[in-house]
């Protein structure tokens, strides 16, 4: 499947990311103290996702499963299973080069809503942009740390991931 062609498939998911992720992001930050770290977590196969997020003394990202705190908006499940199920010829099953194309093309679509968030969203809560790490990861399966790492690096500015994980986060 061509990348035009997947990231046309992905437009209803975006649609729903635009008008949700603002609110539910503030939610996260007006509703707890000093998070660090919110994560967008995914299915080995790509049904559905949910959001976590970090509390005090839960400063790992590479143990995000381990974290207490998370939401599993409805905006984030049935969109994005639809166009798992729109992507004829992938077998979300077994890892591939169109899985994980798939993989980078839902990071991007989060990384672009991410990039256009009002800065009010993080200051209505008393936070800077830049004071978090965003990621997106699956729970388990086959690119588990490709996802992790890769979304990092494209949510993020290379400040806020050394101020928030230093040189050395991708060896843990």
């Amino acid at each position: 499947m061509e990348t035009t062609e997947l990231r046309e498939l992905f437009a209803d998911f975006e649609l729903k990311l635009k008008e949700n992720l603002a609110g539910l992001l503030g939610q996260v930050l007006q509703a707890e103290d000093r998070v660090r770290y919110i994560g967008f977590v995914t299915t080995d196969d790509f049904y559905g996702a949910f959001v976590t997020y970090n509390q005090a003394g839960e400063n790992n990202i590479w143990e995000h499963f381990e974290w207490k705190k998370g939401l599993s908006p409805d905006f984030l499940y049935q969109p994005l299973v639809d166009v798992v199920e729109k992507s004829e010829g992938i077998d979300f099953m077994v890892p591939s080069m169109e899985k994980w194309q798939f993989a980078e093309t839902l990071i991007d679509v989060f990384r672009e809503q991410l990039q256009r968030l009002p800065d009010e969203i993080f200051t209505a809560a008393g936070y800077k942009r830049d004071e978090l790490i965003f990621f997106m990861t699956m729970s388990d399966g086959d690119y588990m740390d490709e996802m992790l790492t890769e979304s990092v690096e494209r949510f993020n500015s290379k400040e806020a991931i050394q101020v928030g994980l230093g040189d050395r986060w991708k060896e843990v």
